[in-house]
């Protein structure tokens, strides 16, 4: 339940191993998840895609400010994952920058 419970909290830090676990998970569950919403009726298929993008979205955003914080960035600078090329360069600080070590780690 501990596993789950990190994947929506914005209050940790991740390692670059859960970074690339949770980023792949994430991509498996919304793969399923988009499957399985065109699978149900026109009825609730809208609201089933709204609710699996919506869980996508925030387990997307709670990994990148876990690793940002693990990094030693700021937060708030997943707000530059919104600009089309400048995101992609995030991601790739995120998958190959080191860990900033710190003597206090009030994230865990």
């Amino acid at each position: 339940m501990n596993a789950i419970n990190r994947l929506f909290t914005f209050n940790k830090k991740s390692s670059r191993a859960e970074f690339i676990g949770t980023l792949l998970f994430n991509f498996f569950i919304g793969g399923v998840g988009i499957f399985l919403a065109d699978s149900l009726s026109e009825d609730i298929a809208g609201i089933a895609f709204f609710t699996v993008a919506v869980v996508y979205l925030w387990i997307l955003l709670a990994n990148y400010v876990g690793r940002m914080r693990d990094m030693g960035w700021d937060a708030w600078n997943v707000v530059f994952m919104v600009v089309p090329v400048v995101n992609f360069f995030v991601l790739l600080f995120c998958l190959f920058a080191p860990t900033k070590k710190v003597a206090n780690r009030a994230y865990k």
